[in-house]
């Protein structure tokens, strides 16, 4: 399955205030998330919902099914919680065609192994924490801490065969999506199996030379590959800086090498000037 990155359509988006709690129990047909029967409160879940999973169906896949057969449907939740009743070895939550899932805080208090199929596109600033696995991530402008000092947060291209990590700057050189680690052990990972990294300009600002990026504060990133880091065109003269990428995900605007030179050139000039002047 082919996923790409969305844009204008959930740009907009941002979680509301939690309407109620929906907790999945697997009573209906086990497996959809679109089934009524599945849910103690015998209703889908709202926009706004915090959502408990319960239970794990008999195969361990539970199908976002929200939207089907529309493609690129946003099933959009405050909440995700993986339940630490939860019993079993792994837990799939997988798309059925291309639905996305909006959702704040996502926390695993479970042994489970827990994987997210589906693009999931963080509606707030959050937190997340246990153990997770992603295959398709938007952090838009929001702020997203790991936390917990045993939390390991993959994003891993294995689960669909490639996987994409995005990121957007919005209307001021502070205004932008990144991970913070908000756990003090070192046992605390954020992990990027051959990841499409993407950094998008998505507001009104233009980033100009000096404008640094941390994209996860705290954490040093492996498994990447510089040549799947897709970044912005910025204004004439200017370029990225991607020499320190691996401390936090740092990305920082500077001239290019030929506006040091012109600017080198410029003052050599000056100098020249004032003392041909002086000696007039």
């Amino acid at each position: 399955m082919k996923y790409l990155l969305p844009l204008a359509s959930i740009l907009a988006l941002s979680v509301t205030a939690a309407f109620s709690e929906s907790t999945f129990t697997g009573s209906g047909d086990n497996s959809s998330w679109s089934d009524p029967a599945n849910w103690q409160s015998g209703t889908v879940p709202l926009q706004g919902d915090d959502v408990t999973i319960d239970a794990i169906p008999s195969d361990g896949i539970i199908l976002l099914d929200t939207g089907f057969p529309v493609s690129g449907v946003i099933t959009e939740i405050a909440s995700l919680t993986f339940a630490s009743t939860l019993s079993g070895s792994a837990l799939t939550i997988a798309p059925i065609f291309d639905e996305i899932l909006s959702v704040g805080n996502i926390t695993n208090t479970s042994t489970v192994a827990v994987t997210l199929s589906t693009y999931v596109y963080s509606g707030s600033d959050s937190t997340w924490e246990g153990n997770l696995n992603f295959g398709f991530v938007n952090l838009g402008t929001t702020v997203v801490t790991i936390s917990g000092d045993t939390t390991s947060i993959v994003i891993d291209e294995t689960i669909q065969g490639t996987s994409q990590l995005a990121f957007n700057i919005g209307d001021t050189a502070a205004d932008y999506g990144r991970f913070v680690k908000g756990g003090t052990s070192n046992t605390t990972l954020l992990t990027l199996n051959n990841t499409s990294i993407s950094l998008m300009l998505t507001g009104l600002y233009a980033p100009g030379a000096g404008d640094t990026f941390t994209l996860a504060f705290g954490f040093g990133l492996s498994d990447y590959n510089l040549d799947n880091l897709f970044l912005p065109t910025l204004e004439e003269g200017l370029s990225w800086d991607t020499t320190q990428f691996a401390a936090g995900g740092l990305l920082t605007v500077v001239p290019e090498p030929s506006t040091y030179a012109l600017i080198a050139l410029t003052a050599l000039g000056l100098v020249v000037f004032r003392r041909r002047s002086r000696s007039c």
